[in-house]
This record gives C-alpha cells, structure tokens and sequence, in this order.
C-alpha cells in the first residue's frame, strides 16, 4: 500500500474517487466515528491508504506501520 497523509480525509476519498477513478474499501473509525484511515481500491495491487494528519496519534501509528514495513522480521 501506499500511504498518504491527509488533512482532510473525506475530502481527498472524494478527490481520487471523482478524478482518477478508485473505489473506496475500507473505512477505518474511532469512537466518534472519525475516519482515521481509508482504503481506496483502483485496480487489483493498485491501493492508497489515506490516513488522517489532524492528530498526533494517527501520525504516530502511521510512522509505526511505516517502520514496521522497513524493518520487518
């Protein structure tokens, strides 16, 4: 997957949905039913992650994932 952080995720769904043509997936949401993280489908092994930069804790899971990716054992 490739990741991308947002600021507004709602808003960049809508923007690659509308202008280039992918499918939304998943929706991942906290307790207030914020989307923390969307999957975004264009074509089988062609996906996005969207993740939220409006707070620290999604930044921080999204450096987590990324480190785990690079240092997997």
């Amino acid at each position: 997957f490739n990741k991308i952080l947002v600021n507004d995720i709602e808003k960049s769904s809508e923007w690659y949905q509308e202008n280039l043509g992918f499918k939304s997936i998943f929706k991942f949401k906290n307790e207030q039913n914020q989307i923390l993280m969307e999957h975004l489908r264009l074509a089988k092994y062609k996906d996005l992650m969207l993740i939220s930069a409006n707070s620290l804790k999604s930044v921080m899971q999204f450096i987590q994932i990324y480190l785990y990716q690079i240092f997997e054992f």
